[in-house]
């Protein structure tokens, strides 16, 4: 199993399986990020390279949250705010 750090200093490409697969749920992250780090550099060099992006889909009850997490991305990475899921 890999840490959300490790999944995200990694170079591979990052999927809602691959989070599902290492535990990392949206309450982990607001847990483990929000409250001990902030969201500073949470997506900081994400999906920087040619034709890469990270699509951050959400919950009704966390669109503010992702908008705010997108908002700490790095200038080169392509991080955008995917759907609505229920």
């Amino acid at each position: 199993m890999m840490t959300l750090e490790e999944i995200l200093q990694s170079d591979i490409l990052i999927s809602f399986e691959l989070l599902k697969e290492n535990g990392i749920t949206l309450e982990y992250i607001k847990q483990n990020y929000n409250e001990t780090l902030g969201w500073s550099n949470i997506f900081n060099s994400t999906s920087v390279y040619s034709g890469t992006k990270f699509t951050v889909n959400y919950t009704s009850d966390a669109s503010s949250l992702v908008d705010e997490m997108i908002a700490t991305k790095s200038e080169s990475s392509n991080v955008i705010k995917g759907a609505l899921v229920a």
